[in-house]
């Protein structure tokens, strides 16, 4: 048994820049996307080669349809998930047993939902381990799937606040400033350490030793002169240099 579910990405060139592969490596932590690959012949080489278990692929090729290339390949033993523009090739799709049909351009939601049927099909073969709630912690802290709320306690209430609308965390002394995408800030009576164990460590990052962020709502990274990051909100949050390496790890660039 494995962990992870060895797969490949074959794109139709056009394709190449609205790839799936950022959105795989990003929300689907359970997938080891191994290759993208954007000419059919050289994934017929690839597949033979790695022996993949999963395989996304774009149905329309240059005005030809992939499935006469699927049935062509000699060892058939790996699962399908189908990228398409429209669903005009779905029922056809049907016939390769395919583990999903998504549309572009990609809708996150749409993307757990068959992400969670992969993982249920791996899963019943005794394939691999991986935990299921984990995964979706992960992905779904952007927001997309369940709706994750923690409760901050300040001065006078306890409010209930979904993870997805928390923009940055700053200290100030004991307490913390969280900052909402709906312009609120609530002082909460907890020091900034307890909200980084609080929060889910793949949206969240501690940039500084007074600052979190939600990487959902980061637009850039001034490296002018001392390195901030600027938020959606506008507000420009600094960015300590020995953090710098790890965020670059974990924004992949």
């Amino acid at each position: 048994m494995t962990e992870y579910v060895k797969t490949i990405v074959v794109e139709s060139p056009e394709n190449s820049e609205k790839s799936i592969e950022n959105l795989l490596l990003r929300y689907c932590p359970f997938l080891q996307v191994i290759e993208v690959v954007t000419n059919l012949e050289e994934a017929s080489n690839r597949i033979n080669k790695e022996r993949p278990k999963l395989i996304f692929i774009d149905v329309v090729w240059k005005e030809h349809l992939v499935f006469d290339f699927l049935s062509s390949l000699t060892e058939y033993d790996f699962q399908i998930v189908f990228m398409a523009e429209d669903k005009t090739h779905a029922f056809e799709a049907l016939n390769f047993d395919t583990l999903g049909y998504l549309l572009r351009p990609f809708n996150v939601k749409v993307v757990g939902q068959t992400m969670q049927k992969v993982h249920q099909y791996y899963k019943k073969h005794e394939l691999f381990v991986y935990d299921l709630h984990d995964y979706f912690r992960k992905m779904i802290a952007y927001g997309y799937y369940f709706k994750k709320s923690i409760a901050i306690s300040s001065q006078n209430e306890i409010a209930l606040v979904k993870e997805m609308d928390i923009i940055s965390c700053s200290s100030l002394g004991r307490y913390t400033i969280i900052c909402l995408k709906n312009g609120e800030e609530i002082v909460s009576c907890k020091n900034l350490g307890e909200y980084e164990k609080l929060l889910g460590s793949q949206t969240f990052f501690r940039i500084h030793n007074s600052h979190i962020i939600n990487l959902n709502f980061l637009i850039k990274i001034d490296k002018k002169k001392d390195s901030y990051c600027l938020m959606s909100n506008g507000s420009l949050m600094p960015l300590a240099k020995r953090r710098k390496d790890e965020l670059k790890k974990r924004l992949r660039f």
